[in-house]
């Protein structure tokens, strides 16, 4: 990927996020100037996840990747307008299947503060995230498992430098 490239579509993300999202115009900008801030961050100290955080609104987020909130913004914005198109009347229970660190999770709970939320993460690193990420919400239940038609141990690929793309493998290095 070329760096103009990455330029391009973190624009175009911004524009669509400050078009789509709910959130006060203002609020908007601060994430987005958090947003370059941990992408320039990232180009000179090493990603860590379940080390690397931000604060961001006196919130701890942990995130995913090298690319800070960018996971997180996306997921605002991809889904934010999906719920919006869907238009919801009442959202009482979510279940948050392959919920990563949570950011579908706390995207949800902004828009549906009442509703019950069980977050599912398999990978244990990428689900002590999950857990801090959440933590002290009382509506949102965590589990560390997988979902499966089937009970069984599966082995899965995991790479702790972009764990969105986990995936089920006879190959794999986490039970």
């Amino acid at each position: 990927m070329s760096v103009l490239w990455l330029i391009k579509n973190s624009i175009k993300l911004d524009l669509l996020f400050i078009k789509i999202s709910k959130w006060p115009f203002l609020k908007k900008i601060y994430f987005i100037a958090h947003k370059y801030f941990l992408i320039i961050k990232h180009t000179f100290m090493p990603f860590k996840l379940s080390q690397s955080k931000t604060s961001f609104m006196g919130k701890d987020i942990y995130y995913d990747s090298r690319y800070g909130l960018v996971g997180y913004q996306s997921m605002m914005t991809r889904h934010q307008y999906l719920i919006q198109l869907a238009n919801p009347s009442k959202v009482k229970t979510v279940i948050d299947v392959g919920a990563n660190v949570g950011f579908f999770s706390m995207l949800i709970r902004d828009i549906f503060p009442s509703s019950k939320i069980y977050s599912i993460e398999p990978v244990p690193l990428t689900y002590s995230c999950l857990k801090r990420n959440l933590v002290g919400d009382r509506k949102t239940h965590t589990y560390n498992l997988g979902v499966s038609d089937r009970p069984r141990i599966a082995k899965m690929n995991f790479n702790s430098q972009l764990s969105a793309i986990s995936q089920i493998s006879s190959a794999g290095d986490i039970d």
